[in-house]
This record gives structure tokens, sequence and C-alpha cells, in this order.
């Protein structure tokens, strides 16, 4: 038997103190430095600090984390590099084999040898588990099915206060996976308070007559059917406590798009985990079974941390939880709103790696966020790494252009490298709308225009485009452009920026205009830098660097 707790949260360890002086990249020699990660880190706090002084705490906040080996979390995972052949159409079992588990549908397993379908492996399904104590189920494992657990073993440390925060409430396995940890949360000796956040109706993927009192109402009864099947005591779901909160301003006007995106349909698309403000994963997943357990994946990636740095998503939150427009139920339902969350810091809360926690509230207040990011990419002295869903949002007009246009000109203008990485047009469920080739022609026009109007000529302007920013279309395999016949394209949800190999960014926020409610992390450390690089980047780009789009002036 295994200890449930320690065995399962994976992010309690920290990062090796040890912090490179130096790290090589293999796609242009550029270095990162801890003077370097320094002067990125203190550059972006002093414009946060000069222009939003007082929202400092709650929309941004700075802070130290530590990360554990396997802090990166990306989906779907050892992917790269591989053929049609070797990539499995299906993954979900067949529900009338007696191997078949019928929640997460895989096969029940007890070695590797026993998955026989492409690209799964026999591991343990943490997040079947629903009882302290109880030993995880081996099954097949699918390529992404770890989401499953991460996001399941991110909510298990809470002792006094767990917040679940994402666009929509999640569905299908990600749904049964949070259910399994609020029934396990709910038989713990110290039983925290749990506030799930989304944006509600508007943003799709949920039936608009589902309140939050129904939906909150549909999580008790699952909770308490799961602990009835397990023989506990009906009473004991009576000691989770619950609030569940909506906040979007409007419902979506098509118009709104192409207009004014000062009046944009504004709802929170932060995605977070936050326990006991000591433990949080943030990053871009939604927790959306189609979109990332099926065969044809959407490429994702966030990540877990620990420490003080946990302390600004959860106060972020807070303040979300602050506006007075949310639609909120709780349970019991005369408890009303929960007072914002509050635990008091530690010294063993401290970690060792800086980071800024940024977020934006939309119509609801300040934006930080969009400054941090276009600051990080300004502070960029020798190279810039960028891979997005789409740098412009839904079509292809001045108004929807990325927020981080003139910083993008401004240190091609200064010869920075700039590398972007974008989803591909199309791919399922419409992560990725304007194809990587008109982006990137956006991108060059709008470039050669500021330096010409510098003072460059025509010519001259065009080369340096051509020279300082290069655009690839996303991909997991050389040989692969698409998913194979009648699955689609391949799309990448990501939102990541890298710097200098110093400090990068992970979070919620896309690049291209849209007024939504947002929060990630800018970590500068470049030990942190070179891990994620190696990891992440530096896999995209050798599968996809073959199809680099020429530049349309070099011809």
């Amino acid at each position: 038997m295994r200890m449930q707790y320690g065995a399962l949260i994976v992010f309690l360890g920290a990062l090796s103190a040890c912090r490179t002086t130096s790290s090589s990249s293999a796609s242009g020699g550029f270095k990162g430095t801890i003077e370097r990660s320094d002067a990125i880190h203190a550059r972006i706090v002093g414009l946060l600090e000069k222009k939003y002084p007082t929202s400092k705490g709650t929309v941004w906040s700075i802070g130290t984390m530590n990360l554990a080996p396997d802090w990166i979390i990306q989906s779907p995972e050892n992917l790269w590099g591989l053929r049609d052949n070797e990539l499995a159409t299906q993954y979900d079992c067949d529900v009338k084999d007696a191997r078949c588990d019928k929640t997460f549908l895989r096969y029940a397993c007890a070695q590797d040898s026993d998955c026989t379908t492409p690209s799964t492996h026999c591991g343990d399904m943490d997040a079947a588990v629903a009882r302290p104590g109880d030993v995880p189920p081996k099954m097949c494992l699918a390529p992404a099915d770890n989401l499953l657990n991460r996001f399941y073993r991110a909510m298990l440390p809470a002792e006094s206060e767990l917040d679940i925060a994402s666009l929509s409430i999640p569905t299908g396995r990600f749904y049964k996976a949070t259910i399994n940890a609020l029934t396990l949360i709910s038989q713990k000796e110290k039983v925290p308070k749990v506030r799930l956040f989304f944006s509600g109706a508007d943003a799709g993927n949920l039936n608009p007559l589902r309140t939050p009192t129904k939906i909150l109402s549909q999580i008790y009864d699952d909770i308490r059917d799961k602990l009835y099947a397990l023989g506990v005591p009906g009473l004991v779901i009576d000691r989770l406590h619950m609030n569940l909160g909506y906040l979007s301003n409007k419902k979506i006007d098509i118009r709104d798009l192409f207009t004014d995106f000062g009046s944009f349909v504004s709802w929170n698309h932060a995605k977070i985990i936050a326990a006991d403000g000591r433990y949080a994963l943030v990053g871009g997943h939604n927790m959306w079974d189609n979109d990332y357990l099926r065969p044809n994946h959407i490429f994702d990636i966030s990540m877990e941390y620990s420490g003080q740095a946990a302390v600004g998503a959860r106060d972020f939150l807070n303040k979300l939880w602050s506006i007075d427009k949310i639609e909120f139920a709780s349970l019991p339902a005369n408890a009303g709103r929960f007072p914002n969350f509050y635990r008091e810091p530690t010294e063993a809360d401290k970690g060792t790696i800086k980071s800024i926690g940024i977020g934006r509230l939309g119509v609801y207040g300040e934006n930080p966020s969009d400054d941090a990011l276009s600051e990080l990419i300004r502070s960029a002295q020798e190279s810039v790494l960028i891979d997005q869903q789409d740098l412009y949002n839904q079509k292809k007009v001045d108004l929807s252009l990325t927020f981080v246009m003139d910083a993008i000109i401004d240190v091609a203008a200064r010869n920075v490298k700039v590398q972007i990485i974008q989803s591909n047009k199309f791919p399922v469920n419409g992560y990725g709308n304007v194809s990587p080739k008109d982006t990137y022609a956006g991108i060059l026009d709008k470039a050669v225009k500021t330096f010409v109007k510098e003072g460059a000529d025509k010519h001259r302007a065009e080369m340096r485009a051509c020279a300082n920013i290069t655009y690839v279309p996303f991909r997991f395999s050389s040989s692969m452009p698409d998913w194979g016949p009648k699955r689609g394209t391949i799309g990448t949800h990501a939102k990541f920026v890298m710097v200098d190999e110093a400090a990068f960014y992970i979070g919620s926020h896309n690049l291209y205009r849209a007024n939504l409610q947002e929060y990630g992390n800018i970590i500068a450390d470049p030990t942190a830098a070179k891990q994620l690089k190696a990891a992440y980047w530096d896999k995209i780009w050798a599968q996809s660097a073959h199809e680099i789009i020429p530049c349309p002036y070099r011809s």
C-alpha cells in the first residue's frame, strides 16, 4: 500500500538550488545568465510598480517559487517525431470488454505489453482514486492522460482552501477526476473550503440553463453518490463547503470580434488550481475531454509550482471573487460568498526562483498582464521565442492583431531574432483561425512600414524584417503536416514566450487582443528557462523548422 498524500503530489520537491551561469541554444547560440534574468525581472517589476501601483498584490504580484523536476506540464507527451502509422486513431476501450474501465475508458493492465494501442503505456490512473489510502488502478494511458493525474493531484494538498478556476466546468473524464478529488478531500480530517470559478454559459461548452445553483447541486449529488458507492457515511459530504461562481459581462455579439475590442465580451479565461497559498497549477489547459484526451489532441502547456508565488494566484482569484457582477451559488445554500481566502505565508513557503504573477481583469479593472508581456519582449537583447494559438483574434484585421506588435517590431529593429511558432488554421474545435502564412505577412507588413517610417529605405526595411522575424507552422512530427485523412489540422493552444533563454511566460493570456480575465507567471531564471527550452521549444522547433515560411520579400 502507498500513502495517498505525498506519493501523489509531484510538485512538493524543489528545483536544485544550483543556478547555471550560462546555457547554449541549439537554435542560435543565445545565452541565458543570472544577470540577464535579474535585469529582465527588475525591468518588468519597475514598469508594473510605476504604472499599476494600486493593483500590486491583487492583479499582479512578486514572489518566489520552487519547481519540482517535472514542473512542466505539456500535452500530449511522447509524440515528437512519430509517423502516422505509429499513432492511434482511437484510445477509448470497448465498454463491453471486461478489461475496460467504464469511467476513464482505458484498458486495465499489469505491464506495458498489455497495451497494444499505439502510443499507450501501462501506468497508474491516480485520478480514479476517491478514498484516502486506495491504490491507483493501472490502465493503458494515452499520451495526454497524465493531464488527468496532474490536475487531480494538484487539488489534494489543500487543507484550508482550494481554488479551481477555468474557462468552464470540466467535461468528461476531467469532470470525473475532479469529482474524485473533491470526494477524497471531503474525507480528510481537515476539510478545506472550495471555490469553483468559471465564465459560465457564455463561453460556449455549457448549456445556458445550467445556472451556478444547478451546477453546484449536480457536483454535490455526484460527490454524495460516490461516497455512497464507497460505503462512506452520507453525512461526510456536509463537511465540504463550496462556492461556485460565473463571471461574464454579456452574451457574445459576433460584431465585437471585428470592431471595438474595448467592449469585447469579457469573461474568465484564467486556468488556476491553488491550494492553501502554497501550491499552484497555472497555464493554458482547459479541462475539456474532447479537445485534450482524443487522438487528434490539442497541444498545450501549463506548469506546477510551490512556494510564495502561489499566494499571487490565490490573491488574483480573491480579486475576481470580489467583483459584484458574479453569479454564484453556495453549499450549504445559506452559507453565502466566502470571505477572501487567506493563509499567512511561512518561512518554508519561500522559494529560490524569482517570478512575477501577472493578471488582467478585462472590463472589470486594470490589465497589467498586457504591459508585462510587451515589456518581456522589449527586454530582449538576443532572442524571442513565441509559441501561440494565434496572433490575430478570429480574423485578419488590424483591430484583432496582437497587442505585442510594437514590441516585436522594436526588438526586430535592434536585430533581435524573433522566432514564432503558430497553430495551423482550423484545427479541432477552433484553436487557430488565421493561417500562419497570413499572420506572418501581416506582421512583416507592419514591421516594414515602421522601419520605413523611421528612415530606412524600403529594400533595407524588407531585408531587416526577413532576417529578424521567422515564422513556422506548428508540427509535432516533420513527416506530418496534419493528423491524417479526415482528422484535421494540428493545433496548439500554448501561451509561451521566452526571452534570451533567461525569462519566460506560461499562463492563459493569448497574445492576440481580447478583453478577458487572464493569469500567468513570468519566471526569471536561466536554469528553469533551459529546462523548458529543452523539454518543449527545442522539440517543436526540430519538427517544425523544415517548414519555415519563406519571407515574401526575398522572392
